[in-house]
């Protein structure tokens, strides 16, 4: 929330946070979010 509506900036790969390595480890069905390392997914696509 910013009270005198300043936009707030972010980079793209900030909107979607990255998996813990531990969970891909554990779940060989995960893709790590494009933008983090290793990261093969993109949330966005075919949107």
């Amino acid at each position: 929330f910013d009270r005198d509506n300043t936009p707030m900036i972010a980079k793209q790969n900030m909107y979607f946070l990255p998996i813990k390595r531990s969970e891909l480890s554990n779940n060989p069905n995960l893709e790590q979010t494009k933008g983090w390392e290793n990261g093969t997914f993109d949330p966005q696509a075919g949107l």
